[in-house]
């Protein structure tokens, strides 16, 4: 559990330099873990860790989840997290992680996967659309005043 944690705080420092709203918050290393450990659990999830020689390089989060009921596709699936060490990236452990996640969707017929990334993260993007994602929707965000206090 602790590698995966060590993975996912350098994931999350790489967004926080992108982009300064991903801020964690106090406990966000509990956090995590008591939510990893809700997904491990779950029917509705999955999680992924890519293990060599007894270390962790990367893990992948997969969820299932409803839709309101006014779409067509009422359940879908959402990849919460991707996160590689980067000193391995780009050596095919996403695209094996994804392929996995990918497998674990269609045998529950999901028909419909989400990611959400931050636009800022070119690595993401270009990941991503080379595996076949696209962009359909834009999530935009404006700070109230009341966050400056």
């Amino acid at each position: 559990m602790q590698q995966i944690i060590v993975v996912w705080q350098e994931f999350t420092q790489f967004h926080l330099d992108a982009e300064p709203l991903w801020n964690p918050g106090e406990n966000a290393i509990g956090d995590f873990e008591i939510e990893l450990i809700k997904q491990i659990q779950s029917d509705d999830a999955m999680v992924l860790v890519a293990i060599e020689q007894e270390e962790v390089l990367g893990f992948l989060i997969a969820e299932i989840g409803n839709q309101p009921p006014v779409f067509r596709l009422d359940r879908w699936g959402i990849i919460t997290d991707l996160g590689i060490k980067k000193e391995y990236r780009r050596n095919g452990i996403g695209e094996k992680m994804l392929s996995e996640a990918m497998n674990w969707f269609a045998k529950d017929n999901i028909k419909l996967v989400e990611v959400y990334l931050l636009v800022q993260n070119q690595v993401a993007t270009s990941f991503w659309s080379k595996q076949g994602f696209r962009v359909f929707s834009q999530r935009m965000y404006r700070l109230t005043d009341a966050f400056a206090h």
